[in-house]
Formats: structure tokens, sequence, C-alpha cells
């Protein structure tokens, strides 16, 4: 089979072999190439030209993979970061709160609950962004559509349980705070 060029592609030339193909190919190559330099500068059989491919496609996928790791970690301890500065700066409200006779269950639960309605709204905001820019990536989304709500829900839960668990650490300390030593703080 023959495909013409079209502007910067080069003209490509498929040849069918029944049988051992590595053989053959190499002697169309060799005569090929004693007739005219130019022709069959990149001849190989189709299976190493698909290997090639997927070769290419999982180092891809796995770029991907180790970045959406790094994004997620990073993420992670941003939340943590912003939790526990958030709790440092309310110790003493804190302390009003475990005076008054709040259970440390209820003060988890309250800075949880805050730092969780921070995260859905920023879910929501990234969930208006990848609808709109998924259209610019639909090129690179294989059997998934940029608003597959499946994937959406998947990604939302994960956030939300990284969210939560990088909650808990400083809530929980808060929890444990010594409504004296709170008191008497600043």
């Amino acid at each position: 089979m023959y495909r013409p060029s079209r502007g910067t592609e080069n003209s490509t030339f498929f040849i069918h072999f029944d049988g051992l193909a590595e053989p053959v190919l190499a002697e169309s190559v060799r005569l090929a190439r004693a007739a005219d330099k130019r022709v069959f500068p990149a001849a190989a059989p189709y299976r190493e030209t698909v290997e090639k491919a997927r070769g290419e496609a999982a180092i891809a996928a796995t770029i991907s993979g180790a970045l959406s790791v790094l994004a997620l970690t990073l993420a992670c301890l941003g939340i943590y970061g912003v939790a526990a500065y958030g709790v440092s700066q309310r110790l003493r409200e804190i302390g009003v709160r475990m005076a008054l006779g709040a259970r440390p269950l209820e003060i988890v639960r309250l800075i949880v609950g805050q730092n969780l309605r921070t995260v859905c709204i920023g879910a929501a905001i990234g969930i208006a962004g990848a609808i709109g820019l998924g259209r610019l990536l639909i090129g690179f989304l294989y059997g998934v559509k940029p608003t597959d709500p499946l994937a959406m829900a998947a990604a939302l839960v994960l956030l939300a349980a990284v969210a939560t668990l990088s909650t808990l650490g400083p809530a929980r300390r808060a929890s444990k705070v010594d409504p004296v030593v709170a008191l008497r703080y600043e």
C-alpha cells in the first residue's frame, strides 16, 4: 500500500508479507537503499512500530501517575498546614469551648467540618475548571469523557478522604488542649 505525502508527512509504503517477514524485509530494505538512499530510511516491522508506540504511552502514563501522586501529596501537606495553622490561631477559642463543656469529639467535628467546607468550595471550583479544560484535553483521554461522572466522583472521594485525614491530626491535637493553658495562651 502506498500513502502519498501530505505536506509535513513523508510518503509511506506498507508491504504485507505472509510468513517470516524479517528476512524478506531486510532484503527489501537493502535492495531499496541500493536503488535510492532516500527510500525506507526507517523501515521496521509493524509489530516493532506498535511496541514502540505502546512503550512511549506507558512512559507517559507512568510520568502522569507520578506527577499525580506528587500533586496529591502536596495537596495533603497544604491542607494539613492550613488546618494546623488555623488551630493554632484559634487555640484560645478552643480553650473557651473546652472550659464551657465542649467534648473533644465536638471540637474534632467542628474543625474537620469547617475545613471540609473549604475543601468543598475548592472542589466545586475544581469541577468547573475540569469541565472547562476537559475539552482541551480530549485528545489525551482514552476511553473517558472529559465530563465522566464516575471519574469526577472518584477524584472527589479521593480528595475528600485526603482532606479529612489531613485535618484529623490538628483537630485531635486541638481536642486535647487544656482549657487553662489555652486561656493563658497569648
